[in-house]
């Protein structure tokens, strides 16, 4: 077993996605290619990964992923792995462009000048009932008699279904989405420019002693949380009608920081010694599903 951490993280992992796709270059063409329409990146500077947005301490934020600013269109970019009952991808991504807008537009602007605002989630899971690779919103207007009018506030929501394998998937795009899920070098097609641009990437970042010694910072912070958890007597606990008997205190408390954002799954499920997918099923089991 390799001792390296960033070996075998794939690129749904949170921060494998950022560390790769907030790379200017890697943005915009990725993003053009989502969304089918040249997405410009004027300056590195102009991407922001895991970037905070609250309009006031007491309202509800949105934390971005990797977003892109001071350019002709806003567009933000973000890694879904798990379906969440309590968080519909719909409302939320309604939240997201919202702030995007709110933050663009400074005091004495016009409405004219508000940009375009596109919200990508390429998720690991069929976000909707209806199968399908692409799934593209935005804001109509209907009259009573059911016709329908022009109106156009370009906002733009875009889901992805990465799990997605009938025929009529664009191949760049079935060949991205399984390289994101699997990120293996096997997976790597040799005529596609970006997918190769984004291997280079990664490997950059898994051989990169600054980004290792960031990793490994990100987990001694995640655990330090774990252990004032721990030492304030959180570990006690269970959720009854939820999981069968009591829940182990570990188990209890690590599922309470992911809620929280705090801890990833997939960090939560090696501290348990077991796979992400028996730990993120103890937690809908639970009905304590991650917050993004």
């Amino acid at each position: 077993m390799s001792d390296n951490p960033l070996e075998n993280l794939n690129l749904t992992n949170n921060f494998m996605f950022v560390k790769t796709f907030s790379q200017a270059d890697i943005f915009e063409e990725t993003a053009t290619l989502l969304l089918g329409e040249k997405v410009t990146v004027p300056n590195k500077a102009s991407i922001s990964y895991e970037k905070v947005s609250e309009i006031k301490y007491t309202k509800k934020g949105v934390r971005y992923d990797v977003k892109l600013g001071n350019s002709n269109k806003l567009v933000d970019m973000e890694m879904e792995r798990i379906l969440r009952d309590n968080d519909p991808l719909d409302k939320r991504a309604s939240l997201y462009s919202a702030h995007m807008i709110i933050n663009s537009l400074e005091k004495g602007q016009h409405y004219k000048d508000k940009k375009d605002t596109h919200t990508i989630f390429m998720c690991d899971f069929k976000p909707f009932e209806v199968d399908s690779y692409k799934y593209k919103a935005k804001y109509v207007c209907k009259t009573d008699k059911g016709i329908y009018v022009k109106y156009d506030t370009g906002d733009y929501h875009y889901f992805f279904n990465m799990t997605y394998n009938k025929d009529d998937i664009p191949k760049e795009l079935k060949d991205l989405f399984t390289y994101i899920k699997d990120t293996q070098e096997r997976n790597v097609p040799e005529n596609s420019d970006l997918i190769n641009k984004i291997s280079e990437r990664v490997k950059f970042i898994r051989n990169s002693e600054s980004m290792k010694e960031e990793y490994a910072m990100l987990n001694l912070y995640e655990n330090e949380i774990y252990a004032d958890a721990l030492s304030k007597g959180k570990l006690e606990g269970k959720l009854e009608g939820k999981l069968e008997g009591k829940l182990e205190g570990k188990l209890f408390t690590l599922i309470s920081l992911v809620k929280k954002g705090i801890l990833n799954p997939s960090n939560a499920a090696e501290e348990l010694n077991i796979s992400e997918e028996s730990f993120l099923s103890k937690m809908k089991e639970a009905e304590m599903l991650p917050q993004s």
